[in-house]
């Protein structure tokens, strides 16, 4: 016991001193080494009962100080029995586990999941139903916003339900909900079925991109853009072809990574040619008179 008092005094003097100097290294050395010491006594004497009574005082003493820097007139002398709540945590923990095991054991069949799924795919029907009256009805007058506002909110409860489904199906997966940026409306993407396309890297472009990877846009409309595009650069590839350009030479080797896009010819007849040079009006370089 007197160990400790002789210690706390010197604990208290080190920590007046510290206080006056903060900026001394040496000082708060000494502060911080006389603490351990105080804490390692402490810790070793737990289990008498003076001892408990001297770590009340502390305590309460530190709960006084803190309520009086504060302003806080609130009585925290009251010491928490950390058993007891180790002892209630533990309760919990096995009375979870008991009901997970009951759980598992009434699951045995499967009929519950199904049900629930079939449950899942009749409340998306009808979600989709009602967003398609409320589309509906909003196209007809679209001044009006108490429908659009009834539009957004059928379109926001499809999304959630249709969000809902495939966390649950999907237990095991990474499923994301992402928005299309052709068409505004969210669809369901799984990063874990889903093989990642091999993008080629791209100048300003950082590596740790977490989103690089990830569609912008839905599976119909990425279909309807292929198909779009396709004819697009088919019909461009006509006009190229159509004009006499240079060869190109990749083409030729089987190499040409541009496709449709490429600036040269991918038309064989060409053979290399040139376009015509445009004549330039001659330059005279009079005097003026």
């Amino acid at each position: 016991m007197d160990d400790r008092g002789t210690l706390k005094r010197l604990y208290k003097r080190a920590k007046k001193a510290y206080k006056a100097d903060k900026s001394n290294e040496d000082l708060k050395r000494a502060k911080d080494e006389t603490k351990k010491v105080l804490m390692s006594v402490q810790v070793g004497r737990s289990g008498d009962d003076e001892d408990d009574n001297d770590d009340e005082d502390v305590s309460s003493a530190k709960m006084r100080t803190i309520s009086s820097s504060t302003g806080d007139n609130v009585d925290h002398s009251a010491v928490i029995d950390r058993s007891d709540i180790n002892d209630s945590s533990i309760d919990a923990n096995n009375t979870e586990e008991s009901k997970c095991g009951q759980e598992r054991r009434g699951d045995g069949d499967g009929s519950d999941a199904d049900d629930n799924t079939g449950n899942n795919s009749s409340d998306i029907n009808k979600l989709e139903e009602a967003y398609q009256r409320a589309l509906a009805a909003f196209k007809s007058n679209k001044t009006d916003k108490d429908l659009r506002r009834n539009k957004t909110a059928a379109r926001r409860a499809l999304d959630d339900a249709i969000l809902a489904a495939a966390s649950s199906s999907a237990s095991n997966e990474t499923t994301r909900q992402l928005t299309c940026t052709d068409c505004s409306k969210k669809f369901i993407y799984s990063m874990a079925s889903t093989a990642q396309p091999k993008q080629r890297k791209r100048k300003g472009r950082k590596d740790d991109d977490s989103n690089k990877s990830l569609p912008t846009r839905c599976p119909t409309c990425h279909t309807t853009r292929i198909n779009r595009l396709s004819t697009t650069q088919h019909a461009r590839r006509i006009v190229l072809d159509s004009q006499k350009r240079n060869m190109c030479y990749a083409f030729q080797k089987g190499e040409c990574p541009h496709g449709a896009n490429c600036k040269f010819s991918h038309n064989p007849e060409h053979g290399g040619g040139k376009l015509p040079m445009k004549k330039q009006p001659a330059v005279t370089s009079g005097t003026e008179e």
